[in-house]
């Protein structure tokens, strides 16, 4: 398996992959290739055997007051039914950190359906943390939770 950078010859494979695997949150073709139109969003494709098996979306960000303090998003993240439970989402969020730490980021930080207690696991065992709860909810309705992993 490798993780490469992905381009704009993914960008459909992403959108159908993404639509698909978050169907229930809302219009993620739609969220998604809103995300993949901004310069810097990042798209990260994980491959084995030369076919494309997960994707992982990520954005700068920052935040401007008395401390300039950058951060990425972990716009979204995602496997082939056959990749799953291969490894593929851990090699591609540590390919995340790896950019994030790259592009100076303090943190990263992603929301997950407050009910999708699998993705909470894994990313609670890959140094997340759940932020106090918000009003943050997905397109869809479905309330959403917070996460944040604080990077050296």
């Amino acid at each position: 398996m490798q993780i490469r950078r992905g381009g704009a010859a993914d960008h459909e494979w992403i959108l159908a992959l993404g639509g698909s695997l978050f169907e229930e949150l809302g219009d993620y073709r739609d969220i998604l290739g809103h995300w993949l139109q901004l310069p810097r969003t990042l798209a990260l494709v994980g491959e084995e055997d030369a076919e494309r098996c997960g994707f992982a979306l990520v954005a700068p960000r920052r935040e401007i007051g008395f401390l300039w303090r950058p951060w990425m998003e972990l716009v979204g993240i995602g496997t082939t039914e056959p990749a799953r439970r291969r490894g593929i989402g851990t090699l591609l969020l540590d390919a995340v950190v790896e950019v994030a730490l790259e592009r100076r980021a303090r943190e990263i930080r992603l929301h997950t359906a407050v009910n999708n207690a699998a993705a909470q696991a894994f990313f609670g065992a890959r140094g997340f943390r759940g932020e106090a709860a918000g009003s943050a909810v997905y397109p869809s309705g479905v309330p959403a939770r917070a996460m944040v992993r604080v990077l050296s």
